[in-house]
């Protein structure tokens, strides 16, 4: 072995390898600072990473960012009212007293506010997040269709956030402004967050890992605890204020990051490995196309296994609203529970369902890869534990009396087993039609967030006259199992998951080849033999 110096071509190829990896993201020209910045979060964040693994977390974080801004509002109102201008100031006995342990006191005190706002008010703005979010999934589908889902979310998310430091000035204003502005948000919100996840999943996604990107929805659920925990304590620390505008800096961090990282299709990445898009392209065949097709309106509205689907969004938005809004409500009128209680039991459903809905997607994509379930009964059987089940764990809460404990079991248990619906209605879409899973997921939208304003509204009545009643509770334990059960009988009749005809040309021609092939089987063993001569 000589020792001398390596020839100049080696010594440079030796110095090359020797970077770090910081020296290697970071020697961009500093004058191009948007390049500069883009090729350090694409290179360093995806380092061990597949592509898809990334758009995943940042699909999710959106999610959490999103669901953070939603619930806020229900933990900062309670510090907002000043419930001793109202008639809310007295304080009442719940029906069913729990132990000491877990309640410390039987009468629930009221925190005085700045703002003298009656109940009216508070229930017209804690829905109105609602109100135009129908429309708004269905502008969105629309946009994503045309714009893509990178620009469609990215600007949704952003809007929420900056809304987040007006809502403090606006409540100074008026009552009224501020509830404007919370419809503002709901209907940005709308626009983006599930037509986006479809548009995604629909370009990036191979069929068998559908369920775990269709997880990312569980960043509802983990969004909505980790709102309760940490809003809880800014507002304990810092004031009511400060929960809009955390909620609104951190929606800002997640906004730049999702433009450096973020592209519309596999193509575009400028980073992704030949295997990953190989893998990707491969998957999809032909079923999704880059080009701009006509909407088959007709074809969507008259689709039995996509009208079924839709009743099942319907089923699943008034399971989600009824308990988000109100398990808060519920734990406190008819049990006692002080704050900081209700505050962690109203937590925990959610973060149950978040880890089952993850879980429980990486069981059924590995289900389908495997071959062991074709993936129509796959998204059956999900959505089996999405409505029977969960309807039979609530229905049987309306026979526990008074009984904490079992009633917060089947509540946790209930709740949890809805995060099914990740992975069986939510991919359904993307299995019927991936060219359209966007514009269909937008009118789907339409029709299930009426249920995010009929759900508050029955139980409003069901229970205005007496909060503090079980009774009262359950016949709203027992209208949401009714509705789970009626829509989750017809997918299962009627549900499938085969890519629809009407989702592409392609499609269509492939079964007239299909039907006229049959046909000339036909003519064929018809047509009499010739007599030999």
């Amino acid at each position: 072995m000589l020792w001398g110096k390596p020839p100049p071509h080696k010594a440079l190829a030796a110095a090359e390898d020797s970077l770090t990896l910081d020296s290697r993201c970071f020697k961009a020209p500093l004058f191009n600072l948007n390049n500069t910045l883009a090729n350090i979060v694409d290179k360093c964040s995806t380092l061990r990473l597949k592509e898809r693994s990334v758009l995943w977390l940042m699909l999710f974080s959106g999610v959490v960012v999103h669901m953070m801004s939603s619930s806020n509002m229900n933990i900062a109102i309670n510090s907002m009212i000043n419930y001793s201008a109202t008639d809310q100031s007295k304080p009442f006995i719940p029906a069913c007293r729990v132990n000491s342990s877990f309640s410390e006191a039987a009468e629930v005190p009221r925190k005085p506010g700045e703002f003298r706002w009656n109940s009216s008010q508070k229930h017209t703005l804690l829905s109105s997040w609602a109100w135009f979010m129908g429309l708004a999934q269905l502008a969105g589908g629309l946009l994503c269709q045309k714009y893509g889902g990178k620009m469609v979310f990215g600007y949704s998310n952003l809007i929420i956030g900056l809304a987040n430091f007006l809502i403090p000035t606006a409540a100074r204003i008026d009552i009224y402004a501020l509830i404007a502005l919370r419809a503002v948000q709901g209907m940005a919100g709308g626009a983006g967050i599930g037509n986006a996840i479809n548009f995604f999943m629909s370009r990036w996604v191979p069929p068998h890992e559908r369920g775990k990107f269709a997880a990312t929805m569980s960043g509802l659920f983990f969004g909505a605890a980790f709102s309760y925990f940490l809003n809880g304590f800014v507002e304990h620390l810092l004031g009511w204020r400060y929960i809009f505008y955390t909620s609104g800096v951190i929606t800002l961090i997640w906004s730049v990051l999702w433009y450096l990282i973020v592209y519309d299709s596999p193509k575009e990445h400028p980073h992704i490995s030949d295997s990953e898009l190989s893998l990707i392209q491969s998957s999809l065949g032909n079923h999704v196309t880059e080009k701009k097709l006509p909407i088959p309106w007709a074809a969507i509205l008259t689709s039995v296994p996509l009208a079924v689907n839709t009743l099942c969004h319907f089923s699943s938005m008034w399971t989600t609203m009824t308990f988000m809004i109100y398990i808060p409500m519920y734990l406190t009128c008819v049990f006692g529970f002080p704050s900081y209680r209700v505050g962690e039991l109203s937590s925990m459903p959610y973060l149950l369902e978040g880890c089952f809905s993850l879980i429980f997607a990486l069981i059924t994509d590995y289900v389908m890869k495997r071959k062991i379930l074709p993936i129509t009964c796959t998204r059956k059987l999900a959505t089996f534990l999405n409505t029977f089940v969960a309807a039979v764990l609530f229905g049987s809460i309306s026979l526990c009396g008074c009984n904490s404990v079992v009633i917060l079991v089947l509540l946790n248990i209930a709740v949890m087993v809805s995060g099914a619906a990740l992975s069986g209605i939510a991919p359904n879409v993307v299995d019927l039609s991936p060219n359209f899973c966007a514009v269909i997921h937008g009118f789907q939208g339409l029709i299930s967030s009426t249920a995010g304003i009929l759900s508050p509204a029955l139980v409003n009545h069901l229970t205005d006259k007496n909060k503090n009643d079980p009774s009262s509770w359950n016949k709203v334990f027992l209208t949401t199992s009714t509705i789970s059960i009626i829509c989750g009988t017809l997918f299962l009749i009627f549900g499938d998951s085969q890519v629809q005809l009407w989702n592409s040309e392609r499609e269509k021609n492939k079964e007239v080849s299909k039907n006229l092939l049959k046909d000339d089987q036909k003519v064929v063993e018809v047509k009499p033999k010739t007599p030999m001569v």
